[in-house]
């Protein structure tokens, strides 16, 4: 329920430019607690398949929650945590790692068969759920 709130709460964002406020229609999403229910281009637009800074992982997968990268290490900095799913728009919160380690929802939109980043912000604190764990 608490995922659900946050993600729905998440829904009235502010674009990237800051004009005008980006939203997915609550009613018509489904909670996602996996990146493997977002469309493909979805996935590989949030760096799916990538390591380090350009990649992502699953919920529960690991990832570099710190700003300290080992030798060869690729682990990805950032985690998928939760997403909304509508037919045209989808809202994803997604885990930051580094320094400032942060979480921050981001909206898709499907324009001409296409998705395309529409807009993202850091969710509020009544948004941002609890680090989890990295194994």
């Amino acid at each position: 329920m608490k995922k659900l709130l946050m993600a729905t709460s998440a829904l009235f964002l502010v674009n990237a430019y800051g004009a005008e406020p980006v939203r997915c229609p609550a009613g018509e999403s489904r909670l996602a607690a996996s990146i493997t229910a977002l469309p493909d281009d979805i996935q590989l637009l949030l760096g799916r398949g990538n390591g380090g800074l350009g990649g992502i992982a699953d919920a529960k997968e690991p990832f570099n929650a710190t700003d300290a990268i080992g030798p060869g290490e690729l682990l990805p900095m950032s985690r998928f945590n939760t997403a909304m799913l509508g037919e045209d728009c989808v809202t994803v919160i997604v885990e930051r790692g580094g320094i400032a380690h942060y979480f921050e929802a981001l909206v898709f939109r499907k324009e001409k068969l296409a998705w395309r980043l529409a807009g993202k912000l850091a969710p509020n604190g009544e948004e941002t759920p609890a680090p989890r764990a990295t194994p």
